[in-house]
C-alpha cells in the first residue's frame, strides 16, 4: 500500500479559506444585526401600540367635550438599542357625526424615531354623548 507524500498547506489553500472565513463571518453578523434593528422596531411599535389603546380607553372614559387638542412626548423605558425613546401622542380636534352632534370621532396619533426614520401610528374611537 502507498500513501501519497502530504506536504501540508499551499498558499492558495489559505487564502481560499479566509475568503470564506471573510464572507460566512460578514454573513453571521448581517444577520445579527438585522435581527436586532426588527427586534428595536417590534419593541417600539409594541409600546407604541399600548399606549395608543390606553389613551383610547381613557378618552372613552372621560366626559363628552367639545373640543379637544392635546400634544405630549413621552419618555419610555428605552430598548437596548434605541437611539430615541420618545414618543410624541396628539389628541386631534373630535370630528362630529350626524346631526345632533351626539357622536364624536376621536382620533390619536403617535410618533416615534429609530435611528433617522420616523414612524407613525393612528386609532380612532368614537364616543356618544350620555
Amino acid at each position: 500500500m502507498e500513501f501519497k507524500n502530504s506536504k501540508g498547506f499551499v498558499g492558495t489553500d489559505i487564502i481560499i479559506s479566509i475568503i470564506a472565513i471573510v464572507l460566512f463571518s460578514s454573513l453571521i453578523l448581517a444577520l445579527i444585526l438585522n435581527n436586532s434593528s426588527k427586534s428595536v422596531k417590534l419593541y417600539k411599535d409594541a409600546q407604541a401600540t399600548i399606549y395608543l389603546t390606553e389613551t383610547l380607553e381613557n378618552i372613552g372614559n372621560a366626559t363628552y367635550v367639545k373640543t379637544i387638542d392635546y400634544e405630549d412626548e413621552y419618555d419610555l423605558c428605552k430598548p437596548p438599542d434605541a437611539t430615541d425613546k420618545k414618543y410624541k401622542i396628539t389628541i386631534n380636534k373630535p370630528e362630529t357625526l350626524g346631526e345632533n352632534d351626539i357622536i364624536q370621532k376621536i382620533s390619536v396619533d403617535i410618533e416615534y424615531k429609530i435611528g433617522d426614520k420616523t414612524y407613525k401610528k393612528t386609532m380612532t374611537r368614537t364616543k356618544i354623548k350620555e
